[in-house]
């Protein structure tokens, strides 16, 4: 059963000066990376900080970004009320198809993930499903 849908565009290039204004080793990057990464990601961020990967570090940043907010935007407004972007990551599956993980995830939900990239936009899509026991 369908529970809710949402979606997400976002302009990676707003992420991009955000992370070009502060540099990759400062402390406003990295209070909004801890608001927004799970733990699973954060370790990511900090191996592309140390690499000095700034397009990978925009990379992530954007993809979770976005993800999130259309999870968000798919569940209903008491849970929306509690929502962390911090306690939610996109994963892979062992087919590669982008799926929604962590600490909030509900055993009664399934996320089905679309997410696309053209030049400086990304977008994603969040299916939410109710799974039966």
């Amino acid at each position: 059963m369908i529970l809710g849908i949402g979606c997400d565009l976002l302009k990676v290039s707003r992420i991009e000066r955000i992370v070009r204004r502060q540099g990759l080793n400062g402390k406003t990057l990295d209070r909004f990376a801890t608001r927004i990464l799970h733990p699973v990601e954060r370790e990511q961020f900090v191996a592309l900080r140390r690499s000095d990967d700034i397009a990978g570090t925009v990379r992530l940043l954007s993809g979770s970004w976005c993800c999130k907010e259309a999870v968000f935007k798919s569940l209903e407004p008491g849970r929306q009320a509690k929502f962390r972007f911090n306690r939610w990551y996109k994963s892979n599956d062992e087919y590669g198809r982008p799926t929604i993980c962590g600490d909030d995830v509900n055993n009664t939900d399934r996320f089905l993930v679309s997410v696309s990239h053209d030049g400086d936009m990304i977008m994603s899509t969040v299916l939410r499903q109710g799974i039966q026991q």
